[in-house]
């Protein structure tokens, strides 16, 4: 089996992505267009990173508001370039590695058996598995705005 999420491409990703596209793409609009864009309250913001996950791709545009929402939580750009990491070294693990191939919703659940998969499987340690659950529980919550 080919082994899409490597070393290699979790550090491609850390700085390049649907995600990193929108945020930029984000920063060119006007304030008004902006403003326009649709409130997503009914999703988690682990929800609205693993956007970018699901097989289905999108342009960036349609991801400008998922990263919207996590800005307007109070998440910063580094946040979410490190949550978009732990995305896919869980989740992104049980789409395509395990090749669930959800191409419409993916959640905390979904991160959760990716995680647990990759240590039966005895793909990452104990430590590598109880720092992505750390991380996983630490940017579940938005930061408090200051």
């Amino acid at each position: 089996m080919a082994e899409f999420i490597t070393k290699k491409f979790l550090e491609k990703v850390a700085t390049q992505g649907r995600l990193v596209d929108a945020l930029n793409l984000l920063e060119e609009l006007p304030d008004e267009e902006r403003a326009r864009l649709p409130k997503l309250p009914q999703m988690s913001s682990w929800e609205c990173v693993l956007e970018e996950v699901l097989d289905t791709d999108h342009g960036p545009e349609h991801y400008t508001r998922f990263v919207n929402e996590l800005l307007n939580r109070g998440y910063s750009k580094p946040d979410i370039q490190k949550m978009r990491v732990v995305a896919w070294e869980t989740a992104g693990w049980l789409n395509f590695e395990m090749m669930v191939w959800d191409w419409c919703h993916l959640s905390e659940s979904d991160m959760i058996k990716g995680l647990e998969d990759r240590l039966s499987k005895g793909d990452i340690s104990n430590e590598k598995y109880d720092e992505l659950k750390e991380l996983m529980e630490f940017y579940k919550e938005a930061p408090k705005k200051k």
